[in-house]
């Protein structure tokens, strides 16, 4: 197992993609608090999403990493594996998040007259509290008896259960977050179906084309955004799985530990690159300096204007 075989190494690629994914995490919660760029209620979803994927990053930053070169057999253990399966709780409230948003985009697109309703403020909290508790209830069996291989434990297919670990905690490590994402992509995909339909009327009530076409897009790309998360969260539940049957350390390692490891990265980008009101001010930079001309180099200039503009002192 490479790390085992190679803690230095493997905890370094840990820790630097969990601490990027700490840095663009942290910055999608900063325009969420700071700039409010979800508003108020669709807003505590996100800051509740991006709370859980700080912590998870944490675990990975000051946990996995440390760990794997101070004592990689403790990852194994009980106490060590009821910690990686606290980041698995983790990992699957996220994915709860991700459904709770597509959830939110539907009843906006479908039933917008009672989206302020089943959305309001305080609604909002009871949703974001039941996501928590489920995925809490889902995981307590795994917590109490953690004998179900992890994606660590590459060399041991987490999808394979194991007898002695009971038919529950079997069917849950598989089914919590297959369903999870099986739902999203469904309740995303019918969000995009009716986004036509439901923006026709919009735009026979709204006069401004402007508004109508800044209202549809970003719908658009908010859909478009939770299904690509899903597609990615699929991939890398794929990745995971095929790389337990792979023979070479270094590249199991890569598909699983660090695969894992690197998610909240990828996801934070996909957030950043779909919502504008985030990377507007990265855009307008990046466009004004290569619309910008190459200035000449003033001090080339000014030398040669010098040059030119100084007497003549040389004798005839």
């Amino acid at each position: 197992m490479f790390l085992k075989n190679s803690p230095v190494v493997a905890a370094s690629f840990v820790l630097s993609s969990s601490v990027l994914g700490l840095c663009a995490n942290g910055f999608i919660l900063y325009n969420v608090l700071v700039k409010k760029v979800f508003g108020k209620a669709f807003g505590r979803i996100w800051i509740s999403r991006g709370i859980a994927y700080i912590v998870l990053c944490s675990f990975f930053a000051l946990y996995l990493a440390p760990t794997t070169i101070i004592d990689a057999d403790f990852l194994f253990t009980t106490s060590g594996r009821r910690l990686l399966y606290a980041m698995v709780f983790i990992g699957n409230t996220v994915l709860g998040h991700t459904l709770l948003v597509a959830i939110n985009r539907c009843v906006i697109i479908t039933l917008p007259l009672r989206y302020k309703n089943i959305f309001s403020l305080q609604c909002t909290n009871i949703h974001i509290t039941l996501a928590w508790i489920i995925c809490a209830l889902a995981n307590i069996p795994s917590m109490m008896h953690p004998c179900h291989p992890t994606i660590l434990e590459s060399d041991q297919p987490f999808v394979f259960g194991k007898p002695e670990c009971g038919l529950l905690v079997n069917v849950l490590e598989i089914t919590v977050p297959t369903v999870i994402m099986g739902v999203t992509v469904v309740v995303d995909l019918f969000t995009l179906y009716k986004i036509g339909d439901v923006l026709k009327i919009r735009d026979k009530l709204t006069n401004p084309v402007g508004s109508r076409r800044h209202s549809k897009q970003r719908e658009v790309r908010l859909c478009c955004m939770i299904l690509t998360q899903v597609i990615f969260g699929v991939f890398v539940y794929f990745t995971v799985t095929i790389g337990n049957f792979i023979e070479q350390e270094f590249i199991q390692f890569l598909a699983t530990t660090f695969m894992w490891s690197t998610a909240q990265l990828v996801d934070a980008v996909i957030v950043i690159l779909f919502v504008r009101e985030m990377n507007s001010d990265v855009r307008h930079r990046l466009s004004s300096t290569l619309s910008k001309p190459i200035p000449v180099s003033n001090r080339s200039c000014s030398s040669s204007v010098n040059k030119n503009s100084r007497p003549d002192t040389s004798p005839n």
